[in-house]
Formats: C-alpha cells, sequence, structure tokens
C-alpha cells in the first residue's frame, strides 16, 4: 500500500485516503442499476411514498439524464403491490413518472381500493355470512306459537 516507501513517509492523513481507497467496499455501476430496477412497493406504503422512493434511488443510482424518467416508470410500474393496477398501468400510454401516479390513483379510487391493498387470493378470502330472514331468527317458541295462532284464525 505504501510502495515506494515506508508508512513513516505518509502523513496520518495521508495513510487513511490510501487505506480508504484500499478498503472502501466499490460497487458497479450496472449492480446498482440491477438493484435498482428490482424495487417493489412496501406492504402499507402509499403509491406517493414508492414512487418517492424511486425518485431519491434514481439519484444516487445516477441514471443517464436521457433515459431517467423511462428507468422510473419501468420500475414504478413493474413495482406495484396490486396486481390489477399494475395490469391497467400497462395497458395506458404514458410519458412520465407523474401520469404513471395519476393513472394509478384514479384507478384505484375508481375502484374503491386502498393504495395500500395487495391483491387479495379470492379462493381463500371468506365470504360474508348472509343473516336469514326475521322470521327464521325467532326463537323456536316464538315461532310455534305464531304457527298455532294462524292455525286458530283459520
Amino acid at each position: 500500500m505504501c510502495l515506494p516507501g515506508s508508512p513513516d513517509d505518509f502523513t496520518a492523513g495521508q495513510l487513511a485516503d490510501k487505506l480508504e481507497q484500499a478498503f472502501v467496499k466499490k460497487t458497479l455501476k450496472e449492480t446498482e442499476w440491477a438493484l435498482y430496477f428490482r424495487i417493489k412497493q412496501e406492504p402499507g406504503k402509499t403509491l406517493l411514498e414508492f414512487s418517492n422512493r424511486l425518485r431519491r434511488k434514481a439519484t444516487v443510482v445516477g441514471f443517464p439524464a436521457t433515459v431517467l424518467e423511462q428507468n422510473m416508470m419501468v420500475t414504478f410500474t413493474n413495482g406495484l403491490a396490486n396486481e390489477n393496477t399494475r395490469l391497467h398501468l400497462m395497458s395506458k400510454t404514458r410519458t412520465k413518472l407523474e401520469e404513471c401516479l395519476d393513472i394509478c390513483e384514479l384507478y384505484e379510487l375508481a375502484r374503491g381500493t386502498k393504495e395500500t391493498t395487495e391483491m387479495v387470493d379470492t379462493k381463500r378470502a371468506r365470504k360474508p355470512r348472509r343473516q336469514p330472514p326475521r322470521q327464521e331468527r325467532q326463537s323456536g317458541a316464538r315461532l310455534r306459537r305464531r304457527k298455532r295462532d294462524a292455525a286458530v284464525v283459520i
């Protein structure tokens, strides 16, 4: 690390710089890009929070300005937690991340789903219990009395 020379030939600041250069973890730009494209919407996070997270990460990753917006749109679309919203967004023409966000918010508002809702497995979802008509809910003794009284009237 200190070749040519010895550690005594350098100041403490120079030695610290050399150590940092030698041992700091280096990541390839391509690796950072691949990690960016894997970002998914976390459970409990809104669409706006997800898009803001993508914007922050995109500035750190350092995409070229020519493809920055397209990369954010692709990652936003592929990372959506709600499958129906993702399919709807893929069927629309859009040019900016802001448009993607607006389309998704309007779609979820129209469908009556929350932004944080994930898809529910319909086979496992419980059906609501049907309430029986009021007559069937009455106690057995009361029901027998009504039948007996109705028989007397005839």
